[in-house]
């Protein structure tokens, strides 16, 4: 952590941190638009035409129209409500890989008598212009395991347990 002062004399920390290290290559947040009618999810996962990536959603803000919410992350139902909804929270992730697609959504939404629910979400429609902000990473590659010390991080060194008598 290196620190410097600034004019007024008040010190400001600055922590050096290489992201790359734990996530690979990490993108700018990017601002996504999405017109009335338009749905959200199908919006966010066509972000890359570019290979596998990840997609994080940060926040949201918009009118929804429908939505369909399963019963569980890992499946179960889907139900289906529709009418005018308010987005409180929009969250998860999007894995884009060169075989399949991974959807982890949760949205809190508020009715008009001021009611909130939500849930994983399936699909999510547009009442009125939603904007989506988003940040985007390319997943490091991860190496074959193995317990060389020069694979361990700087600073620990690996070693074998003890034999048991």
């Amino acid at each position: 952590m290196d620190s410097q002062k600034s004019s007024a004399g008040i010190k400001i920390a600055q922590i050096s941190s290489n992201h790359g290290e734990l996530f690979g290559v990490v993108g700018k947040p990017r601002l996504i638009h999405v017109n009335i009618g338009e749905d959200i999810v199908s919006k966010i996962m066509n972000l890359s035409q570019q290979g596998p990536m990840k997609i994080c959603i940060l926040s949201a803000t918009g009118g929804i129209c429908t939505i369909a919410l399963q019963e569980s992350a890992t499946g179960g139902g889907i139900a289906t409500y529709e009418g005018q909804f308010a987005i409180i929270s929009l969250s998860g992730s999007i894995t884009l890989s060169e075989s399949s697609r991974t959807c982890d959504l949760n949205a809190m939404l508020s009715r008009p008598d001021h009611i909130v629910f939500g849930g994983y979400v399936a699909k999510l429609t547009a009442a009125t212009p939603v904007q989506v902000v988003v940040s985007s990473f390319i997943p490091k590659k991860e190496k074959p395991e193995s317990k060389r010390d020069d694979d361990a991080p700087k600073g620990i060194q690996l070693v074998d347990p003890p034999a048991v008598v």
